[in-house]
């Protein structure tokens, strides 16, 4: 009796632990998780924009225009993404090492905080010259959209609270 309870127990108990290493990750079936994602993740607020824009109704010399616009601020950004990378390794080699050599970390860090800055500013100059291309009525539409998301938004991290 004592042999069949400890086999039942034994065999839910793998059953159980199959069934929990084969659960969904929570993502929705056929969606790449947050690492897979497309566009510039060195941009994201000209990605957020280039998906709304796509939601207006927009010319076709508008669309030449800001399409440009982003082409360019890429091309600009990407070397400061390059030398934020190489900063980071350098930055991981020396906190790892054995002895902290805080003026030097202290360089990278500012060095850093610099190219932040500076990806900031072509983005920012980026997004103003995007919007310049937009009607009255399309900046309307773009400014009720960015609001609507907010509130989603709002909402989205109230629900986490538990509110």
């Amino acid at each position: 009796m004592n042999k069949l309870i400890i086999t039942v127990i034994s065999a839910l108990f793998l059953s159980a632990t199959g069934m929990a290493m084969a659960q969904d990750t929570g993502e929705a079936a056929g969606k790449k998780n947050h690492r897979h994602q497309r566009g510039n993740q060195a941009m994201p607020a000209i990605e957020k924009l280039s998906r709304a824009l796509r939601k207006l109704d927009l010319s076709d010399e508008q669309k030449t225009s800001i399409h440009a616009i982003f082409k360019q601020v890429r091309a600009d950004i990407r070397p400061l993404v390059k030398e934020t990378k190489a900063e980071r390794k350098q930055l991981k080699v020396l906190t790892m090492a054995s002895e902290y050599d805080a003026p030097t970390i202290a360089a990278i860090a500012q060095k850093e905080g610099d190219l932040l800055a500076q990806r900031r500013m072509l983005t920012s100059k980026a997004f103003a010259d995007a919007l310049g291309y937009l009607t009255e009525e399309q900046r309307t539409q773009l400014d009720t959209m960015i609001a609507e998301r907010e509130q989603r938004a709002k909402k989205h991290k109230q629900r986490g609270k538990g509110i």
